[in-house]
């Protein structure tokens, strides 16, 4: 359960937008407002989101204050970046995260469309790292550490977050690391781990798992 004195701070995806209270919000009460963190359009990046969330940090009154970071795919990237620099991190919720330890089909289709693909902007976003899964993962080894709890929900068929080469890396190695509860959705099944409960029972249809994941899950 959420501590509802904490900042929540909501992190959407690559190119998309999360600004209303489904999914892990929904059914929460928080007593302090909601940080929206979503693509601003044209021209944004993952590095600027985190710059825009490092200028809301240093205007806070009392930076000890706690905050809670719940993200969604690419948004997990921000979360764990920006969870650097925060004094005191109360709950992390990352819901779809896509570790980048390879370009995935998506990014190849952004790359020939001429687009700044996710992967990129990844590989910015850690200092121009050649993979970026090895520093996220290693940033969120240390968030485990200082979060008063850090649960991570994915799915092996997740057709933007691709589970071979990439995932199942990232849930092996996090799989021995203290603090980190990790949550495997199945579609077409209700899943409950970890106080998480990941409703993906509904037909999809042509919407992939990776788009449902979020509103399906509820703390």
């Amino acid at each position: 359960m959420l501590d509802p004195r904490a900042v929540a701070v909501v992190l959407g995806g690559y190119r998309g937008r999360q600004t209303e209270g489904s999914g892990p919000l929904a059914g929460v009460r928080l007593a302090q407002p909601i940080i929206w963190n979503d693509w601003a359009g044209n021209g944004d990046s993952l590095s600027g989101r985190v710059d825009r969330l490092l200028e809301w940090n240093a205007s806070r009154a009392d930076t000890s204050k706690p905050v809670h970071l719940l993200g969604l795919s690419m948004g997990c990237q921000i979360a764990v970046h920006f969870g650097q620099f925060l004094e005191t991190v109360d709950e992390v919720v990352l819901v779809a995260p896509d570790p980048k330890a390879r370009p995935v089909k998506r990014d190849s289709e952004e790359t020939a469309a001429g687009v700044v693909s996710a992967f990129e902007e990844a590989q910015a976003l850690w200092g121009g790292a050649a993979v970026p899964a090895n520093p996220f993962t290693e940033a969120l080894v240390v968030l485990a550490a200082k979060a008063r709890r850090l649960r991570i929900v994915f799915c092996r068929t997740d057709g933007v977050a691709e589970w071979e080469g990439n995932v199942d890396a990232f849930v092996a190695e996090l799989a021995t690391v203290d603090g980190a509860e990790l949550i495997e959705a199945v579609d077409g099944h209700i899943v409950t781990a970890s106080g998480v409960t990941v409703d993906l029972s509904a037909a999809g249809g042509e919407i992939d798992v990776h788009q449902r994941l979020w509103s399906a899950t509820y703390l």
